[in-house]
């Protein structure tokens, strides 16, 4: 691996780093839930500051990263998850713990749309797979940071929580020696001259679309529908209408997101090959009856049917990112974060739509509706414009 990959690897780590603190968050709520003695609501209340302020405020930081750029944003998220998170064990009011979260939240939503965007201008060829390898080390990430967390639990005194902040440390230390050592980084880091305008023409004289981004944005958020409705309820279908045993829930689910984070390469390497627009159609195209034939087997055929579904359904999540980047090459960080940021947020209003669906008219019920999303976002997928290269992209020099 060279070139523009190792920069792109870097980025991958430091990308899975940051979402170890995302991951870390759902799995420390039944953690502070028993050492406080915390309500249901109080300990929701938790995960819905996370959500918002990790996921919805990620297009403000992705104007900051067009208009003012420096590596240094992608450092000041790496440390202020970390030591925010590492916070939460040496803290015992409420508010305060609201406030570590908050913290960690705004450390992520800083981090991603930035890094996104040097992601893309580092990447020179191939596109899809080199935005696949940064793109899937947020599902190794999040993956990770239950199981950071237990460990931390389980080898350390509570008065050792500040362990947790180490993977931080350690990924902000990475990325600045490596910015010594190279230009490579410090360059994609930086706003050039005339990079970001409010008018729809661009220096390099193509076209900031607008409408082309909200078309996306509503795939992008139809796709997260599918996404949180399977992981949130899934479980629940598997146990309550298939019978099946509760210890197979975790299992269901870590199959649902380990095939995920391979789709994302495959989907990747395919756009390499096929085009971005003929993978994301194609990819909508088989959800709908995949997921119609998920709702209506069970057993071993639901598993082989969970992983296929998960497959298809996140190896779009880098061909999105970069078709984002492409439609608003003025505004790559803004895409980011938009494309990042806006997709988990809808995710937890559609989960709680399908909640209320399933609760008006059965979990059955709401899990097999779940299949007409995808067939809406393969519709939107024909209006989108056919493929570009817009964003600008830095040498692979080192100094």
């Amino acid at each position: 691996m060279e070139g523009p990959y190792l920069y792109l690897l870097l980025l991958g780590i430091s990308h899975a780093i940051i979402d170890i603190y995302n991951g870390v968050i759902p799995a420390l709520v039944p953690y502070l839930q028993d050492r406080y003695g915390l309500t249901y609501a109080a300990a929701g209340l938790i995960l819905s500051v996370s959500n918002v302020t990790s996921s919805l405020i990620q297009p403000a930081f992705g104007l900051l990263s067009d208009f003012r750029g420096g590596r240094w944003i992608i450092t000041a998220g790496l440390l202020l998850a970390a030591g925010a998170v590492a916070l939460t064990g040496y803290i015992s009011s409420y508010s305060s713990i609201l406030l570590a979260v908050a913290l960690s939240g705004i450390g992520v939503a800083i981090f991603h749309p930035q890094c996104a965007r040097m992601a893309g201008r580092i990447a020179t060829e191939r596109r899809g797979t080199s935005m696949a390898i940064y793109s899937v080390g947020g599902n190794i990430g999040f993956a990770l940071g239950p199981i950071l967390l237990a460990v931390v639990l389980k080898y350390a005194s509570p008065s050792a929580f500040w362990m947790i902040a180490i993977p931080g440390l350690l990924g902000a230390l990475m990325v600045e020696l490596v910015s010594v050592k190279s230009s490579v980084l410090r360059e994609a880091a930086e706003v050039h001259a005339g990079n970001a305008t409010l008018t729809s023409a661009t220096s390099s004289g193509r076209q900031n679309l607008w409408l082309a981004e909200a078309v996306l944005l509503v795939i992008v958020a139809l796709r997260s529908f599918v996404q949180y409705g399977v992981v949130a309820y899934m479980p629940q279908y598997a146990v309550r209408v298939l019978g099946q045993a509760d210890s197979v829930r975790p299992m269901l689910q870590f199959l649902f997101l380990a095939f995920g984070a391979i789709g994302t390469i495959v989907g990747g390497i395919l756009v390499d090959r096929l085009g971005r627009l003929r993978v994301l159609v194609l990819s909508f195209g088989i959800l709908a009856p995949l997921h119609w034939a998920l709702s209506h087997v069970s057993d071993w055929l639901f598993a082989i049917l969970l992983a296929v579904e998960g497959f298809a359904l996140v190896s779009t999540f880098s061909i999105t990112l970069v078709m984002s980047q492409e439609y608003l090459p003025d505004f790559t960080g803004l895409a980011s974060g938009l494309n990042v940021g806006f997709s988990v947020g809808m995710g937890g209003i559609g989960a709680g739509l399908i909640g209320m669906l399933a609760d008006a008219r059965g979990l059955a019920y709401a899990f097999r509706a779940i299949a007409i999303l995808p067939l809406i976002a393969f519709a939107l997928a024909f209006v989108l414009p056919r493929e570009r290269s817009g964003v600008r992209t830095v040498s692979n020099t080192s100094s």
